[in-house]
């Protein structure tokens, strides 16, 4: 092609995800090798999913906006490089710590043994010391 009068400033990705996944279809065709896929079209949909599993954890549909779901993901994505580099922006996407930042309630207990019991999903419970009972409702 021919080179542009001026350079052209890209989009940089926020987040990157999963590279080079392994399906489980299997080579039925010698011609046609479906065991593994990489670039945007494995990485979108991993992101994706992990999105989902946020809002899952979070309360549903309407819980997180798009912008917290890009904060949280941003925040606890595993640094490759400079933060906000053109290859990789805040780095690859940790759906663990991604879907247990999307909450909406925490409950702590004090120094002494607490007996915490959660009622949704998306609470996260933590003891501090003491002899503590965590009760979950159902959620991680």
């Amino acid at each position: 092609g021919n080179r542009l009068s001026t350079p052209e400033v890209r989009q940089k990705p926020e987040v990157v995800g999963p590279d080079r996944v392994s399906t489980s279809v299997t080579n039925i065709n010698q011609f046609l090798d479906f065991s593994s896929f990489g670039g945007t079209s494995a990485a979108a949909p991993h992101v994706a999913a992990v999105a989902a599993l946020m809002l899952q954890r979070a309360g549903g549909r309407s819980s997180l906006t798009p912008a917290q779901i890009l904060t949280a993901l941003q925040q606890t994505a595993l640094a490759m490089g400079a933060v906000g580099n053109f290859s990789s922006g805040a780095g690859f996407v940790q759906a663990d710590a991604a879907v247990l930042q999307s909450f909406i309630t925490v409950l702590q207990g004090s120094d002494q043994s607490d007996r915490l019991q959660g009622n949704d999903a998306s609470e996260n419970i933590y003891g501090l010391a003491g002899n503590d009972t965590l009760i979950g409702a159902g959620g991680f």
